[in-house]
């Protein structure tokens, strides 16, 4: 923590962010979707003021939370961007562009039925232009998982899409990573899950 951050905290009537730090921290007490989306509205606010150093501490927190939260990243690089942390700032960048890209590709979006499925499976395999964009998914999660390995999401993702590709000894490694990485949190009975899917 910065002076600032030190400031605000013990001067809650005058110091600039004081009210958002204390209301960060009554954020960080709560769980679920509800805490990250706080957090992240509170480092914006705290970036605004020109808070750069606190602005991250409570953007990490709220990534953290809600690692696909395209806003939050987005501000968090800006923060480091004016912290000097030009490797950190990039890294997050990159972070954005990439689960972004994730979105955008309607090629690679799961379809929830079965008519879109084989309509997309069909696609696949008429157009090169289209196969290219099927594969920039997988090169996207496997950066992801490098750069940005808190959100477990992704490992299960890589997984699933090494398996349709027939590499079952990478799918197996990206569950184990994903395990040791993530196991705790999901618990027990997931972790025997997936790896029972993944590693037979």
């Amino acid at each position: 923590g910065s002076s600032t951050v030190g400031g605000a905290s013990g001067d809650a009537g005058a110091a600039p962010g004081a009210r958002e730090l204390a209301r960060a921290d009554r954020a960080r007490a709560l769980d679920g979707p509800a805490a990250a989306e706080a957090l992240g509205t509170l480092g914006r606010r705290l970036h605004v003021l020109g808070l750069h150093e606190a602005a991250r501490d409570v953007l990490l927190d709220a990534v953290a939370r809600a690692p696909d939260d395209t806003g939050a990243i987005k501000t968090l690089s800006a923060a480091c961007w004016r912290l000097g942390l030009e490797d950190e700032a990039a890294r997050w960048q990159e972070v954005v562009e990439l689960v972004l890209g994730l979105r955008d590709n309607v090629f690679t979006r799961e379809q929830d039925d079965a008519a879109s499925a084989v309509s997309q499976a069909e696609a696949l395999e008429r157009s090169d232009w289209i196969r290219a964009e099927y594969e920039k998914h997988r090169d996207r999660l496997e950066r992801l998982v490098v750069i940005h390995p808190g959100w477990g999401e992704a490992f299960l993702r890589l997984a699933e899409r090494q398996a349709e590709d027939g590499d079952a000894a990478a799918a197996c490694a990206t569950i184990r990573a994903w395990a040791a990485r993530h196991g705790a949190a999901a618990g027990d009975d997931a972790v025997r899950a997936m790896t029972g899917r993944y590693c037979r």
